[in-house]
């Protein structure tokens, strides 16, 4: 977990600690269900390894997302969160290329960067007696960081991938169409901790991932 991301977690949750002693109730307890899909923004991010150094920079890609929670009636909820982004890569500049092969240089690139993510979800809901339901929510959990057939200048660097543990730190709202059903909009900071891959001549490398998530979705109240 990035040490940004840990301190705005904790002022989160700490905020959201205070918020829980005042009174309100954006919903009644039940079971829900979310669809979440939207654009998924990468920071540029390095690879390090005792024979490959490059930095990679990312197109905008796309994430979607499905969850199934529990809303416990005093603005609290809980839920597991199954998610899935996909990223295209657009230029790579390497600076150390190993054993690879690949050219020194800037250059374009190909392939894409596939997270497929499980987390846990805690959510504070704020009530604003309206059918607007703003909220905050942090998730922790595992996920799979893949880089799914990268290439420079047609020579493939790296088709690996590695499970780390993986955290989120975001915010939105909810309307309500009806009493079952709910239309959003939210911002998710997703990251996770420094994923292990092998470059194509099976050195190992340490890369990075952190990216700002903006997504739309529906929520069915069971």
């Amino acid at each position: 977990m990035s040490k940004k991301f840990s301190v705005a977690l904790v002022a989160a949750f700490s905020f959201a600690g205070v918020a829980i002693a005042t009174p309100g109730n954006a919903g009644d307890p039940g079971v829900y269900a979310s669809l979440l899909g939207g654009a998924v923004i990468t920071e540029e991010a390095e690879g390090n390894g005792n024979a490959l150094s490059f930095k990679a920079d990312y197109d905008v890609g796309f994430v979607i997302a499905g969850a199934v929670g529990y809303n416990f009636g005093n603005n609290i909820r809980l839920e597991g969160e199954f998610a899935y982004a996909e990223t295209g890569i657009n230029r790579i500049n390497v600076t150390n290329a190993g054993s690879t092969g690949v050219p020194l240089g800037s250059g374009a690139a190909a392939g894409n960067l596939v997270v497929r993510s499980f987390l846990v979800n805690g959510a504070y809901d704020f009530d604003t007696q309206t059918k607007f339901t703003p909220y905050v929510l942090g998730g922790f959990g595992i996920a799979q960081d893949d880089a799914d057939e990268i290439r420079v200048s047609g020579l493939t660097l790296v088709n690996n991938h590695d499970t780390v543990v993986a955290d989120q730190l975001g915010f939105g709202v909810d309307y309500a169409l009806t009493d079952e059903v709910k239309i959003g909009a939210s911002y998710r900071y997703f990251g996770t901790d420094t994923p292990t891959f092998n470059d194509v001549a099976l050195q190992a490398f340490n890369s990075e991932l952190h990216s700002h998530r903006v997504l739309g979705g529906v929520s069915l109240k069971f």
